[in-house]
């Protein structure tokens, strides 16, 4: 029976907020995909996905273009429930009546 060797697991490491804003930077640009950063940088790209993740939730509280509205609010097509906050109301309807409904 083969007896199959396993890596030793990398040390932690922790980067600066500036490294991470460059990173996320890099990838924003559009000229590489967040896998090509990260393998360019031997990071993972679930590591970068989230320093953007945090990078868009910072620029909202700090008032950035996403938080003025740059992107533009959701409206509900005709026919479509309506939307608070991004979400769906749950008590709004989609239309359509159900069995049992009146």
């Amino acid at each position: 029976m083969e007896t199959v060797e396993r890596k030793k697991p990398r040390p932690r490491r922790s980067f600066t907020p500036e490294f991470k804003a460059d990173i996320v930077e890099r990838c924003r640009r559009g000229d590489r995909t967040v896998g090509q950063v990260a393998r360019d940088f031997d990071l993972t790209e679930t590591a970068v996905r989230e320093w953007a993740r945090q990078g868009r939730g910072r620029r909202r509280r700090e008032g950035g273009p996403e938080h003025r509205g740059a992107q533009g609010a959701r409206h509900a097509a005709p026919g479509e429930p309506a939307v608070a906050g991004g979400r769906r109301d749950p008590q709004a309807g989609d239309g359509f009546l159900r069995e049992g409904d009146r």
